[in-house]
């Protein structure tokens, strides 16, 4: 063998044309492969190339990763030391390489070395890496895909090229690529039968059809700006023809190229994808039909066309007439010059108001209270608050998320807060166990970024706290109608007025890396962080505390406090504006800063928490309505939930909205399928048409008394709360609510209990324990005075009565009909229902008209049933039985495990089956048996076999067999006799009996008989019937006739006829629940 050592400058090229191990390790160890295999190098030549293409700590890796990979004499790795010194030596070794063997110790040494490369040069899993690589502009789809493969070989322990793992990078291929080719290969049909190589062609034939950018430019250069569409008009600017679009609804008219010298004034344009700021051309001429004039013209390169705005039609003088034929527009003169048009779906924003502004805030209230408003003054800082401590729970420890990817975008957009905050000293720096990450989240209509932080893990491990934050429900019902002069506040960055104790600042950290100040680590809050679930509270209780000598100094002013959010009202436009003074400058003291961009101060009219206040009344803001008017059908479960939830902050507006929505939320549940049908969309629709024409509702007056008309229908309750002024009823607020799975099953005399009780707890929440009279078109005070024991219980009938019985502050006023539309009387003097409740819940029985619980005088049989059930040898035997006091008429073993319950149901179920046809007395003494029978049949009729939670009831089957089996019987009388007892009447004597018959028929077998008609049964003897079909059956297997049975037999054993067959088989399964390979 011909031996040919490295040169120093095959050393030198293979080290500077190459990545370093560090860098690249799938390239070196490449680079390494082929040179050994070209080469042929000695162990010593290969020493040398270590030394020169890796570093020190890179090759001691590479030595530890090899010699894990030395095999054994078995092929698999070994552990022996003197086996990897033998294959792996660390030392010049005496090999011969002119020998076989020499050659073959040399062949070992590089598979292992090349071993030791590929496991020192694997990285740790790191998907978030992979995930990282996105193709670029210029780059096609393979070269794409190899830097995809590389990198999965470097940050993930499996082969990207292996089978199993082909759908994972597929997906990343087409999730990864550029738009335009992400979105054609997800359009692919039957992507699930791609190969990777299948989907690199389709995304070579996108990449193929680009235009590049010379191709666009020239294009551009070539045909020019589009022709605008209709209506259009060509001017001259400055002696060159411009084609416009006649836009009436923008402000200034636009040109696209500058073509002359632009003039230094600038302007915010807001457009759809947010604002940008744009130059205006210098004076310019423009000839019209009607004459010239001169024109300044704002530069929007990324308009699509120029526009003729409002301001140059001015200067035409233009008009609009609508005729017949069409629209028409003539200038000054009356020449026509263009015709516009507008979309039909567009029409109704003729007829649409301005929207409500707020007014721009008077420059005394910033001059006057400097202290009080963010613009004026620094950060607010809270100076009479300590400190907040925040508790964890005993079992919490530190939690270390890092952060979540985030876009370039992203990142500059909540870069310039994050320098702010920590100029102003709310971020510092630090080092904690603790880390979540940052969320940037993108504000609608505007390039802006709110910094937002993902503190869901450290909520989880915070202590909670009481929430003391006012409810927004009731919050307006303290505000006296009385008071019509409103100012509201919006202190700015609330949160950041609290200073946060030193020992829980690390809690809040987060990380962050600013390449243009070079700092890379982490930041944490020094103030109460937005975010925190107990920041409302704390801050809200802050704040009261803060102001409550206010409170106490401004009687005749009542100050609402949501959270940030206040309100001011007054009876006169003076001491609202006076109060508002000593308002703003106790803020300034105090710390706090309000927002004077958002100030509205001595106003009649003024928005607060989405609702518009005006003259003691509260409005819906048509943002809010059209919000919800203008969300689509939801196609999945979670889309109506978020529908529910936006139309259901708004029900004290709708009438009955609870009934509206009655079909809507049975597709809410997550085990119910989804089918949008048209039921649904008329609801949906429904809900927004009454939502779109929401009154006006009062604002509670709790000075005067209350007036709540209820009615209810199909299970849910409807009323309307009222007040008189004059001689009119105000509304105060629509309720709506389904009753309960108990209450839903009542006649509805007795619904109407529940109706009430459930709405006038709703009201009390508005009317804060005022004097509430209730009208409803039943007598319900005097059901509930003496209610029906068949129906309510004890539990029910207390409730009812603590809450309703209460005639000084809940007088129920004369019953009446009310309107179904709008829950109030018919007329002016109400009309009274012409019904007796307590007559109709008399004539509501059970499931039998005539079933009584005393003993029939003329019956034709006295029988007694009873079940047992008790454990015997660690199994739980039970047992059925009907006596008559001196025969048994029925007795069986039921199967282990049965309870006594359910036996007392099937013995006097057998009794009602066996007195078919008869006039009969049952006596039992299960009072669980007894109430089925006798009064929770027209429950379960009404409300189904539910139990309260609406989950089916215990029993089911054995429940519906006895109420069948209720209407066997010619004529019944079900009793309920004490159990056990001693006498010696008949009644105690037949009980006895069926107890003992009951429990020795336990401990025997089950009775499993075949049930024939009485009239047909003789001892030892069956009279069957076969049919034709039988007799040819019979004959087939060769059974022989049994002159003394009256039956077919064949090897010893009755053929029964297929009907009676049939009937048997079905008691057998019913008994036993054996199927056809048990026995």
């Amino acid at each position: 063998m011909q031996y040919w050592p490295f040169s120093a400058s095959d050393l030198y090229n293979w080290k500077t044309h190459n990545p370093s191990f560090s860098q690249d390790p799938q390239a070196l160890t490449g680079l390494i492969e082929s040179i050994l295999l070209t080469h042929q190098p000695t162990w010593d030549d290969r020493q040398q190339l270590l030394q020169t293409l890796l570093t020190t700590e890179e090759r001691q890796r590479v030595y530890l990763e090899a010699r894990k990979n030395v095999p054994g004499a078995d092929g698999r790795p070994t552990q022996l030391p003197n086996e990897i010194e033998d294959v792996f030596p660390l030392v010049r070794p005496t090999w011969d390489y002119d020998t076989v063997a020499g050659r073959e110790r040399l062949r070992l040494y590089r598979q292992v070395l090349l071993a030791g490369l590929k496991g020192a040069g694997r990285r740790p899993t790191n998907l978030a890496k992979v995930r990282a690589i996105v193709q670029g502009k210029e780059e096609t789809p393979a070269g794409f895909l190899e830097r995809l493969i590389e990198d999965y070989r470097m940050y993930t322990p499996f082969d990207p090229l292996a089978e199993d793992r082909q759908p994972d990078v597929i997906m990343s291929f087409i999730g990864q690529s550029a738009s335009d080719i992400g979105k054609k290969l997800q359009r692919l049909e039957g992507l699930q039968g791609y190969t990777l190589q299948d989907l690199v062609k389709e995304a070579e034939k996108v990449f193929n059809k680009r235009e590049t950018l010379e191709e666009r430019e020239e294009r551009i250069r070539v045909s020019g700006p589009g022709t605008p569409p209709e209506p259009r008009i060509t001017l001259k600017v400055g002696g060159q023809p411009v084609t416009f679009l006649v836009d009436t609804g923008a402000q200034h008219s636009v040109l696209t190229e500058a073509k002359g010298p632009l003039s230094s004034k600038t302007s915010w344009v807001q457009g759809a994808t947010g604002g940008k700021l744009y130059r205006w051309t210098t004076e310019r001429k423009v000839h019209l039909s009607t004459g010239q004039v001169t024109h300044s013209f704002l530069l929007v390169p990324d308009c699509p066309y120029p526009l003729l705005g409002r301001d140059l039609l001015s200067k035409v003088g233009a008009q609009i007439h609508f005729q017949q034929k069409g629209a028409t527009i003539t200038g000054a003169e009356g020449q026509p010059l263009q015709v516009l048009t507008l979309r039909l779906e567009d029409e109704h924003r003729l007829h649409e108001d301005s929207p409500p502004s707020v007014q721009p805030l008077d420059s005394e209230w910033l001059t006057n209270y400097p202290q009080a408003w963010v613009e004026t003054a620094r950060m607010g800082l809270a100076v009479n608050q300590p400190p907040i401590i925040i508790n964890l729970k005993p079992s919490a420890t530190p939690i270390s998320i890092r952060q979540y990817s985030m876009s370039k975008e992203a990142k500059e957009g909540i870069r310039p807060h994050i320098q702010r905050l920590l100029q102003l000293g709310i971020l510092i720096p630090c080092q904690s166990p603790w880390n979540t990450p940052l969320l940037p989240v993108k504000k609608p209509g505007t390039g802006d970024y709110r910094l937002v932080q993902d503190l869901r893990e450290v909520n989880w491990r915070t202590e909670d706290i009481h929430p003391m934050v006012p409810n927004p429900y009731n919050l307006l019902s303290t505000l006296p109608p009385s008071h019509v002069w409103y100012m509201v506040l919006d202190l700015k960055d609330a949160f950041f007025c609290l200073r946060l104790s030193s020992q829980n600042q690390p809690i809040f950290a987060f990380e962050w890396k600013d390449p243009e100040t070079g700092f890379s680590g982490q930041l944490t809050w020094t103030r109460l962080p937005q975010g925190f679930k107990n920041s409302p509270t704390l801050f809200d209780e802050a704040l009261n505390r803060d102001l409550a000598d206010f409170r106490v100094g401004h009687l005749d002013l009542v100050l609402l406090q949501y959270v940030g959010d206040l309100l001011l009202a007054a009876r006169t436009e003076q001491d609202c504006v006076k109060g508002t003074g000593a308002l703003l400058e106790r803020l300034g003291e105090l710390g706090y800063r309000a927002s004077a961009k958002k100030a509205q101060i001595g106003q009649r009219q003024v928005t607060y928490l989405g609702y518009l206040l005006e003259g003691g009344q509260r409005w819906l803001m048509e943002s809010r309505k059209k919000a919800v008017a203008l969300i689509p059908a939801p196609t999945n479960a979670k889309g109506l939930r978020e529908f529910l939830g936006s139309a259901g902050f708004c029900r004290l507006w709708i009438p009955g909205f609870a009934e509206m929505a009655a079909p809507l939320y049975p597709l809410t549940k997550s085990n119910t399928p989804y089918h949008w049908g048209k039921e649904h969309q008329l609801a949906f629709d429904k809900i927004k048409r009454a939502l779109l024409t929401a009154p006006a509702l009062s604002l509670p007056d709790v000075t005067k008394p209350f007036t709540l008309y209820v009615d209810e229908h199909n299970g849910i309750a409807k009323g309307v709360l009222t007040q008189k002024l004059g001689p009119w009823k105000r509304l105060v607020a629509y309720f709506s609510k389904k009753l309960d799975s108990v209450a839903a099953g009542w006649p509805p005399c007795l619904r109407i209990i529940a109706a009430v009780a459930v709405l006038v707890k709703d009201s009390d929440k508005l009317t804060f324990g005022q004097p509430l009279t209730v009208v409803v078109p039943h007598a319900v005070e005097t059901v509930i005075r003496q209610p029906p024991d068949r129906w309510l219980s004890n539990a029910r009938v207390t409730h009812y009565q603590a809450m309703l019985l209460n005639s000084e502050r809940i007088p129920f006023g004369t019953a009446t009909s009310l309107n179904p539309a709008t829950l109030l009387p018919e007329t002016e003097s109400p009309s009274l229902v012409m019904h007796d409740c307590h007559q109709i819940l008399a004539e509501v029985h059970g499931t039998r008209g005539d079933l009584t619980d005393q003993p029939l005088p003329d019956a034709e049989a006295t029988w007694y049933t009873d079940g047992s059930s008790f454990l015997r040898n660690g199994e739980r035997k039970a047992g059925a039985a009907v006596v008559d006091g001196k025969a048994v008429i029925w007795a069986s073993a039921l199967e282990p495990g049965t309870s006594a319950q359910r036996a007392e149901l099937i013995a006097l179920t057998q009794a009602l089956r066996k007195a078919k046809d008869k006039k009969v007395n049952i006596y039992t003494d299960s009072r669980y048996a007894f109430a089925t029978a006798h009064v929770h049949g027209e429950i379960y009729r009404r409300r189904g076999l539910l139990t309260s939670a609406g989950k089916n009831i215990k029993n089911r089957e054995e429940i519906q067999d006895l109420l069948h089996s209720l209407f066997l019987p010619r004529k019944l009388s079900i009793i309920h006799c004490p159990g056990h007892q001693r006498g010696n009447d008949p009644v105690a004597e037949g009980n006895r009996m069926a107890d003992e018959t009951a429990r020795a028929a336990a401990l025997g077998p089950q009775a499993l008989s075949l049930q024939v008609p009485e009239a047909v049964r003789t001892p030892g003897q069956l009279s069957l019937k076969y049919s034709d079909s039988d007799l040819d059956i019979v004959q087939q297997i060769g059974a022989k006739y049994d002159e003394q049975m009256k039956v077919w037999k064949h090897q010893g054993k009755s053929v029964l006829p297929q009907k009676r067959a049939k009937e048997l088989v079905t008691h057998l399964h019913r008994w036993t629940h054996l199927g056809h390979k048990k026995n």
